[in-house]
């Protein structure tokens, strides 16, 4: 695995040099650059599943507040990230506040992500987050976190079902 590891820096230290470099054009070499780049990323992506199964996953308790909890907090803070967006629909900079809504905003689904659900109701308000927050497009890797937690809950609640290969 370290090995893999010295590979992918290796190469992202080749694009990064590729990119700074002055001889052609960035046109003539986009393309090879992105190959490596995807090969790169692949060696990191199974650097990281390498990793995930030598350090078993801890997660955070959410106490004192359950996913359900988290869940509602995020819910309004999207409703009035919302509402002042369409306020200042037109106006050529956003306001600090919207931004800073929408750092609230990411840091709860962290914490939603990272929850272990202790009830059907923490469980379906994980499920429920993945998919308003997706919006049917977006893909963020706290999906498979909160589904994941989601998955052992209910493995845990069935008793012997086991889901994972």
């Amino acid at each position: 695995m370290l090995a893999k590891a010295y590979r992918a820096n290796n190469i992202l230290i080749t694009c990064g040099l590729s990119l700074e470099s002055d001889t052609g054009s960035f046109e003539a070499h986009a393309p090879s650059i992105a190959d490596t780049l995807k090969s790169a990323t692949d060696i990191v992506g199974e650097i990281i599943d390498g990793l995930d199964t030598l350090v078993p996953a801890k997660r955070p308790s959410c106490e004192p507040h359950g996913p359900a909890m988290l869940f509602d907090r995020w819910k309004a803070l999207r409703a009035s990230q919302k509402a002042m967006a369409a306020s200042h629909l037109g106006s050529p900079d956003n306001p600090p506040e919207l931004d800073q809504l929408e750092s609230q905003s990411e840091a709860l689904s962290q914490q939603i992500a990272r929850c272990v659900p202790k009830t059907d109701t923490d469980a379906a308000a994980m499920l429920e987050w993945c998919i308003q927050d997706s919006n049917g497009s977006i893909l963020s890797d706290l999906y498979p976190q909160a589904q994941r937690a989601v998955i052992d809950y209910l493995t845990s609640k069935s008793g012997s079902l086991s889901l994972v290969a």
